[in-house]
């Protein structure tokens, strides 16, 4: 997927985008105020979490993990990005083009 301007992305990703800045702000924040835009950067997840607040979402990762992983890779710049626009103005964040998602169980322990 080539990355987009958030107002021309699809629903699922702007559902993906909304989960990941709701639940996982702190991440992106401190990926965000790190100073090396070179490196690539793991936003970590909870696949259950994800089960919790957005079912049609997870299967879809479940079911077909290459294209929705790189989805959610899409889905993490796309909310860097918001983090790094809505950032006060003493604060130095630093554009990435490099975050990847990764969940942190295995789809086998959920029973899934």
């Amino acid at each position: 997927m080539d990355l987009v301007k958030e107002e021309e992305v699809p629903m699922r990703l702007h559902s993906a985008v909304e989960y990941l800045l709701h639940s996982h702000s702190d991440q992106l924040r401190s990926i965000t105020l790190s100073p090396d835009p070179k490196l690539h950067y793991p936003l970590f997840l909870d696949y259950a979490e994800l089960m919790d607040v957005d079912p049609p979402l997870a299967h879809l990762v479940f079911a077909n993990p290459t294209d929705y992983l790189r989805f959610f890779d899409q889905a993490a710049i796309l909310a860097h990005k918001r983090v790094l626009k809505d950032m006060a103005l003493h604060e130095k964040g630093v554009e990435k083009r490099f975050i990847h998602v990764r969940f942190n169980r295995h789809f086998q322990e959920l029973g899934v």
